[in-house]
């Protein structure tokens, strides 16, 4: 009897094709994985490109407040009238441009307006390097300068919203909250800072 080769042809092409159909699910689903990682892996190094940008700004304003110690305010004075004073909230300076006096061009500076110029100069600066960068500058020459840089980060959102299309962005934690460890002060926010859901802060205590 001879074999019926009218049917074999027929079920091997039906099993190539289940065959065809499951690699190409395997592959989709390899491909998706793969961008997902990498999106999550651009994230992260814009987030350390960041910190990077947060230490170089620090330095350079320890610089400035340390060239120029006669304007760092006293405890037993008023801070208000230094220029290494500043306590506004996040939005009223990340919507206001920042801007060097004019004065700031002269070569026969005093200590004051020196100071003055220096700190306008590094807020442009950092609001340049850093997305609605902004700052709380507060403290005094004997007990430390307490700087506090405030950016927007869009990666700061709750850990089930990592994958979704439409972020998710979650608070800070407020330095006015109770019972924070010391590294939680270090990336708390201030709670006259106002800052809204996606803005991160990080804390450094400067000692003249």
């Amino acid at each position: 009897m001879k074999p019926d080769r009218a049917n074999a042809p027929q079920s091997c092409s039906g099993s190539s094709l289940i065959e065809v159909l499951v690699s190409l699910v395997i592959m989709s689903i390899a491909t998706l994985g793969m961008a997902a990682l990498q999106a999550q892996s651009i994230g992260q190094q814009v987030s350390a490109t960041s910190r990077a940008k947060l230490a170089f700004l620090t330095a350079d304003f320890s610089d400035r407040m340390r060239s120029n110690l006669s304007q760092v305010p006293k405890k037993e004075q008023s801070a208000n009238a230094s220029a290494f004073h500043l306590v506004s909230s996040w939005a009223n300076q990340a919507l206001v441009p920042v801007a060097v006096p004019k004065f700031c061009n002269a070569s026969d500076l005093g200590a004051q307006q020196r100071s003055v110029c220096d700190v306008a100069s590094w807020r442009v600066k950092l609001r340049e390097e850093i997305p609605g960068g902004s700052a709380q500058i507060s403290g005094n020459s004997q007990d430390g300068i307490k700087l506090t840089l405030m950016w927007f980060d869009k990666q700061h959102r709750t850990r089930s919203d990592l994958k979704r299309e439409t972020e998710q962005l979650r608070d800070s934690d407020s330095c006015d909250k109770l019972g924070l460890s010391n590294a939680s002060l270090q990336n708390c926010c201030p709670g006259t800072a106002q800052v809204p859901k996606g803005v991160r802060c990080h804390t450094t205590l400067l000692l003249p």
